[in-house]
């Protein structure tokens, strides 16, 4: 199983908030008996105050498929834990 996580980072620069996001998975991956696998990515928050329907992050993505085939691909694999709304 794989777990992808979001987390926030106040940081001065990019490789400092690459820095902190890589040395919290770390310890997250030994505190839950996990390998942090080295992925990581970044997103400027664009705002200072994250509040309610703030955009946290975003994945743009080209893709030749249609909705469903997109979907039924790369976001629903039927094998998350998920939480059914």
């Amino acid at each position: 199983m794989y777990e992808e996580r979001i987390t926030l980072w106040r940081a001065a620069t990019e490789k400092e908030a690459y820095i902190k996001a890589e040395k919290e998975a770390a310890i997250y991956a030994k505190e839950e008996n996990c390998i942090f696998i080295g992925a990581i990515d970044g997103f400027h928050l664009f705002q200072d105050n994250v509040s309610e329907g703030s955009e946290v992050w975003s994945l743009m993505r080209d893709s030749s498929f249609d909705q469903h085939e997109y979907i039924n691909t790369l976001m629903s694999l039927s094998t998350e834990r998920s939480h059914d709304i």
